[in-house]
């Protein structure tokens, strides 16, 4: 037994080095791609919470989901100081990292001067400033918040809601009108392609992923080094039990071989299935 271990110990060494080695060199990652795919979510829900004078509603709720001046809209009259709210978006079921959340205004103002306002978000727990200085031009266009520092989340976008304030006083001439408001969220996409290693050339097989979920990162060898381990991990369990049992019959150090490659063995059941996992298996 005494050869056998002397010969058993160099062999399981020099395949997994080698194992290690090959898988390395035989994945071969193409290019990695990041892109970004931009998801509009309008309002769908007005809740008459803080309706306060010189703020008016026209047409059908929520009167700004939808680009229809003059059928449905919301107007300020520009006297004194008035809340109106809440306003709450659609829904996205969208797990990707989020890049950026704008809130967007499509609006204008008739004659003189411009209004200008301050909005109010509620970020999951409460109701935070988002902007104190909302302003609407004499034509219509989109006017941006950004948010992202406050609804960052899939949680925080699917129950936002905001209000919205007159801060500045022009005269009762000067009225701004919003014919839409949406959420701009913008996700990060990433694609990636690779070969599989050995069991790749044996099968001919090409694997694609595609983790939209995932942050962005690089194809890492130490995927293919886990995976070397992984499988001589597997081996051990056939050498293990006998060696810790001449081990213990001769009490010498192959006990503590075999209880090494019984450690060896959990570490690759456990990184096999953390590899299914990350790989989207």
């Amino acid at each position: 037994m005494k050869r056998t271990g002397k010969f058993i110990i160099p062999f399981f060494t020099l395949l997994m080095f080698t194992l290690m080695f090959a898988s390395m060199l035989a994945y071969v990652p193409h290019a990695e791609a990041i892109t970004y795919e931009t998801v509009y979510l309008y309002v769908d829900t007005f809740t008459n919470t803080t309706l306060e004078p010189n703020w008016y509603v026209e047409g059908t709720t929520p009167y700004v989901d939808a680009i229809d001046y003059d059928t449905n809209y919301i107007w300020y009259n520009g006297m004194l100081y008035g809340k109106i709210g809440n306003f709450a978006f659609q829904n996205s079921d969208d797990n990707r990292p989020i890049c950026s959340v704008y809130i967007q205004f499509y609006a204008t103002h008739f004659t003189y001067t411009g209004n200008q306002f301050d909005v109010y978000l509620w970020n999951g727990s409460q109701l935070v400033t988002a902007t104190t200085i909302l302003s609407v031009g004499p034509s219509w266009s989109w006017k941006n918040v950004t948010v992202t520092d406050i609804i960052g989340t899939k949680d925080q976008v699917n129950s936002a809601y905001i209000q919205m304030k007159s801060n500045y006083y022009v005269d009762a001439n000067s009225r701004s009108y919003f014919d839409a408001i949406r959420l701009k969220v913008t996700y990060e996409v990433r694609n990636w392609e690779y070969s599989e290693s050995w069991i790749g050339t044996l099968t001919g097989r090409t694997w694609l992923f595609t983790e939209s979920w995932q942050c962005t990162f690089p194809m890492n060898p130490w995927y293919f080094i886990r995976m070397s381990f992984a499988f001589i991990g597997i081996l051990c369990i056939f050498i293990a039990p006998s060696m810790i049992v001449v081990g213990a019959k001769r009490k010498n150090k192959e006990i503590l071989v075999g209880v090494l490659f019984l450690f060896f063995f959990a570490f690759a059941c456990v990184s096999i299935i953390d590899l299914t996992s990350e790989l989207g298996g």
